[in-house]
């Protein structure tokens, strides 16, 4: 049965590459785990070893680089409407979700309009753990070594080597000292 779900898997990610073979650009081995929703409508770059667990939710209306041997658990959700990139080794638990915009909405005569969206890069760096139902908002750069808590709402920069909590995130505890300075 474990080989069956594995050849499953790997058949699927070979569809997903070949039906958006524009916008979608892989290097070897990967795989979308059941029921994952893919929408691409700008360009989607994948490293080698990308894997996605279940029911995984990724909309792609800009651009997104996602590094070398990175895993999304379950219920993931990455929606990209300007830029996203994700670096190497980086792990998210179940239910995070990265967003690279927010709406922008007006009031006019006691009613709210929405008038479209406020888009912000958003980068995270090498070697990066985000914890279970994190949310990881517009114009936020994670760096290197980073470790962010379980639901966590990241609203600000993290530096690197620091682990990161809380809602909002704030560096809480520094776990690898820098050479520079």
């Amino acid at each position: 049965m474990e080989i069956f779900y594995k050849l499953r898997t790997y058949v699927q990610f070979f569809w997903f590459k070949l039906w958006h073979n524009r916008n979608l650009k892989c290097g070897i081995k990967g795989s979308w785990g059941r029921g994952c929703r893919l929408k691409i409508k700008g360009l989607l770059q994948l490293g080698d070893n990308v894997h996605f667990g279940q029911f995984a939710y990724v909309d792609i209306q800009g651009s997104a680089t996602i590094g070398s041997n990175t895993f999304f658990t379950d219920h993931v959700r990455l929606v990209c409407h300007e830029q996203l990139l994700i670096g190497s080794n980086v792990l998210m638990g179940s239910y995070v979700s990265i967003y690279d915009h927010d709406h922008h909405i007006v009031y006019q005569d006691h009613q709210a309009v929405f008038t479209g969206y406020n888009t912000a890069p958003v980068s995270i760096g090498n070697n990066v753990w985000i914890g279970e139902k994190s949310i990881v908002l517009k114009g936020v750069r994670i760096g290197d070594n980073v470790v962010i808590g379980a639901g966590s709402v990241v609203t600000k920069d993290i530096p690197s080597g620091w682990m990161a909590a809380g809602n909002p995130c704030m560096p809480l505890k520094l776990l690898i000292q820098s050479d520079a300075g």
